[in-house]
């Protein structure tokens, strides 16, 4: 009995002595990790509060708010701009009441009229009567904001087709001058585009006639700044608005535009 006191005794013993290495080994790990976490918030609460790490963080919320906001003002003017479409009464093409324009007989100045307000309508107006027929073979075209040119009336046949299936259009010209084979107008325009209805844009048209005493014409420009209808387009819309507003408001202004735009660097 002796003997098994004693073994009983040592083996208890072992065990209390195991558990309390056990006990303190955790114990030491709980501290090293809690310490280790500490260091770690530490840390991150002395970079968090650095001042420049503050800023960069506060301007790429900004932006991130500044960029979502955008988002959402870009939107309205598309909305509104098909609202819009729907509720505009469609206008009416129109020409001078005079009869004569120059050293142009009446049935040239009648051909120049009929090319300016050609349109999407049926009937003499339409593009494919009215503008098609009075060009030349190898008749040279470029559009309103100098972007597309065309050469050669069976281009200029896909050219039309094109912009009348996704517009909309009624010409008013204003004035206009005739010199030898020569007829510059200048006009009102109005459009029904997907983006919005657009009235009375100010343009300007250049028609030259063969030399060879014909009625076909060889050469038509169009101008017309299209700074009205990029304003309406999603996400550069703003920017030009901003941009030309601001270019208008500082070239009216006694301090002009150099601080604003820079200046030419003198060589």
């Amino acid at each position: 009995h002796g003997a098994l006191r004693t073994t009983t005794t040592t083996t208890s013993s072992s065990r209390r002595q195991r558990r309390t290495r056990e006990e303190e080994e955790k114990n030491f790990s709980l501290l090293a990790t809690t310490e280790k976490g500490r260091r770690r918030r530490r840390r991150q609460r002395e970079d968090c509060c650095d001042e420049e790490d503050v800023a960069k963080r506060a301007a790429m919320i900004g932006g991130i708010i500044a960029a979502s906001a955008s988002v959402v003002a870009l939107a309205s003017p598309v909305v509104t701009a098909r609202a819009e479409t729907k509720f505009l009464p469609i206008p009416q093409t129109s020409v001078p009441e005079t009869t004569s324009c120059g050293n142009f007989s009446p049935e040239r100045l009648q051909i120049a009229r009929e090319i300016l307000i050609c349109n999407q309508e049926s009937g003499a107006k339409n593009w494919k009567q009215a503008c098609l027929s009075h060009y030349a073979p190898n008749v040279e075209y470029t559009d309103g904001p100098g972007l597309t040119r065309v050469f050669g009336r069976e281009n200029m046949r896909q050219y039309l087709k094109n912009q009348f299936d996704f517009s909309r259009q009624w010409l008013s010209v204003t004035d206009e001058a005739c010199d030898k084979d020569k007829y510059v107008a200048e006009w009102n325009l109005s459009m029904d585009l997907g983006i919005g209805s657009f009235r009375d844009l100010p343009g300007v048209t250049v028609l030259k006639f063969m030399e060879d005493g014909s009625d076909l014409v060889k050469y038509h420009r169009d101008y017309l700044p299209d700074g009205n209808i990029v304003e309406r387009q999603p996400v550069v819309g703003n920017l030009v608005k901003f941009q030309r507003e601001t270019y208008s408001r500082c070239m009216a202004s006694k301090e002009g535009c150099v601080k604003l735009l820079g200046g030419p660097v003198d060589r």
